[in-house]
């Protein structure tokens, strides 16, 4: 299965959804006020999706509940910077993504110094005619959209990719 059609049953468009409540790990909406954690992210949530995908394919990542999603993106981005390559995690540029993006995990990442706007993280999911798209939840989730409308400045980005084959991405 490629990773895209992996993403596909995540849901991204359905689960995830901003400015609500969610279960890091599925995207679903938590409507018991007693299992919501006040201080994790409601606005939006690139950075649960990301950790929800690296979980379920046991690809290492910062991530809940090893941290709050509050800002987790940023804190995604230091980590990758910091502790990426101990977990074999590799710094490509962009023009190597079109190599990787079917058959391993290639995020694009970037960080933001503005508070609220606590940084935003995607998964590369296809190159065409230039143009580079991802899978996001954000203010827009999607499964694909062009990485210059998912990111405010995508001139400033850094991309990443998780070197060892995974078995539960290629069949």
């Amino acid at each position: 299965m490629s990773v895209y059609k992996f993403l596909l049953t995540l849901d991204v468009e359905n689960n995830w959804q901003q400015e609500k409540w969610v279960d890091w790990l599925s995207g679903k909406e938590i409507i018991n006020e007693n299992e919501i954690n006040k201080l994790d992210s409601w606005y939006t949530h690139c950075s649960a999706f990301l950790s929800a995908v690296c979980f379920k394919l046991n690809i290492p990542m910062l991530m809940p509940p090893e941290v709050r999603t509050e800002g987790l993106a940023n804190k995604q981005y230091k980590w990758l910077n910091e502790n990426g390559e101990k977990n074999n995690w590799k710094k490509i540029t962009k023009e190597e993504i079109q190599n990787y993006y079917n058959n391993h995990i290639v995020i694009a990442c970037q960080y933001s110094k503005d508070f609220p706007n606590c940084g935003h993280v995607a998964i590369c999911v296809d190159v065409s005619n230039d143009e580079i798209y991802v899978c996001q939840a954000g203010k827009i989730n999607s499964s694909r959209i062009k990485i210059s409308d998912a990111f405010c400045h995508p001139e400033c980005l850094e991309y990443w990719i998780h070197c060892v084959y995974n078995e539960k991405i290629e069949n």
